[in-house]
């Protein structure tokens, strides 16, 4: 996966060649938090809900290891709502 995103980003021009091997010996899960958030679109609307590392550790590698910005906080860590 780190592979493969390695290229994207070099290939988008946001990663340089020479930052490569840098980026790719570093895991970037180890800079997450164990509870990160995302979108449930499954609801009246789009709603922010999290997703537990100890819960669900291949979604939330997915998600952390993907290209995509991970959501790490929301309503200043404290969300309204029992979700």
């Amino acid at each position: 996966m780190d592979e493969r995103l390695a290229d994207e980003l070099v290939a988008s021009g946001h990663l340089t060649p020479d930052w490569r091997p840098s980026f790719l010996a570093v895991p970037r899960e180890q800079f997450i938090p164990d509870i990160i958030w995302r979108q449930d679109r499954s609801r009246c609307g789009p709603d922010m809900v999290p997703l537990r590392r100890d819960e669900h550790p291949d979604q939330w590698l997915g998600l952390a290891s993907g290209s995509q910005p991970v959501s790490i906080q929301v309503d200043d860590g404290h969300p309204v709502g029992p979700r």
